[in-house]
């Protein structure tokens, strides 16, 4: 019966109604508790209703399961697996996004460049309280890697057009969307500086 709490995450991911789960919890244990005498009356009706939250789990962990097969949980992995395959792996990757941030650098296994900090940081480094850096701050991050070059996360090509002025050029990798979590949806690119 507590595995059927599983059914308002499963048939609402990211949406708040899956916190209504602890509801379900209390609504589980008053089943089980209920004085005997209740007990013996709604016996039918409290194996019914467990009973229907456990097949309700099981078609929602299916359609999920489905989903995810259709819709990646993130794009960092197809991301950093492009990164990989161009064949330097070890550029410094620059993200203009937290939340791009942190699971890329869980695939990568070694931190990434954050340029609200203005330094490295990884998927278990959570503060001080994130916040999408500023366009400029991004442009200095790209500018501070010329020397070797560098990768960059970004939200869209947007940048690609500014890069001119400061001797630097973008070679878009791979465009990576259609995850359940949009806000992941990013375009790689690899930024060298123009000889």
């Amino acid at each position: 019966g507590s595995l059927a709490v599983l059914a308002f995450p499963l048939l609402a991911p990211f949406q708040a109604v899956r916190y209504a789960g602890p509801l379900l919890i209390v609504a589980i244990a008053a089943c089980w508790t209920s004085p005997p005498t209740i007990t013996a009356k709604w016996s039918k009706v409290r194996s019914l209703f467990i009973g229907l939250l456990l097949v309700v789990q099981t078609i929602a962990g299916i359609s999920m399961s489905w989903l995810t097969a259709e819709r990646p949980f993130s794009m960092a992995r197809a991301s950093v697996q492009r990164i990989v395959e161009e064949g330097r792996p070890d550029l410094p990757v620059v993200v203009d996004r937290y939340d791009a941030g942190a699971p890329a650098s869980a695939y990568l296994g070694r931190p990434v460049y954050y340029p609200e900090r203005s330094a490295l940081g990884s998927f278990c480094l959570w503060f001080p309280q994130p916040h999408d850096p500023t366009e400029a701050e991004v442009m200095k991050a790209l500018v501070l890697h010329e020397g070797t070059g560098c990768y960059l996360l970004a939200k869209d090509t947007s940048i690609t057009e500014k890069l001119g002025a400061l001797g630097l050029s973008a070679t878009i990798l791979g465009t990576f969307t259609g995850g359940m979590i949009q806000h992941d949806d990013h375009v790689v690119m690899r930024i060298d500086k123009v000889h």
